[in-house]
């Protein structure tokens, strides 16, 4: 009867850590599909960005090849126009970013980025 209940008692811890194993690889795989998700809302993220950095530089681009558009664009906008726009979608990238991965920006640079 004693071994009976010897078998018994190695079943059930058997089964109790086959069960923490299977829960536990059950977490890891859902953090892992996470990450991978995480990982690609940012190279979304990352290629909108990109895309209107460039869409900055080629309108600075066609500005510069048609005679006269430059100047009356950077009079009327100011000279470091595109300058500021691409600052700001590095910025937008930057505070982005540190969204996606529920990140806090430091202090001085929280400061910085608010203004």
């Amino acid at each position: 009867m004693l071994a009976l209940l010897d078998v018994g008692f190695c079943y059930d811890r058997a089964m109790s850590n086959a069960k923490a194993r299977i829960s536990s690889t059950r977490i890891v795989a859902t953090k892992t599909v996470a990450a991978k998700t995480r990982d690609d809302e940012f190279v979304a993220l990352l290629r909108r960005k990109c895309l209107r950095a460039a869409t900055v530089g080629a309108f600075t681009a066609a500005g510069e090849a048609i005679p006269g558009l430059s100047r009356v664009l950077g009079f009327v906008f100011g000279e470091l126009l595109d300058a500021r726009f691409l600052a700001q979608i590095q910025r937008e990238l930057i505070e982005e970013t540190f969204t996606l991965y529920e990140l806090e920006l430091p202090v001085p640079e929280a400061r910085a980025h608010k203004g």
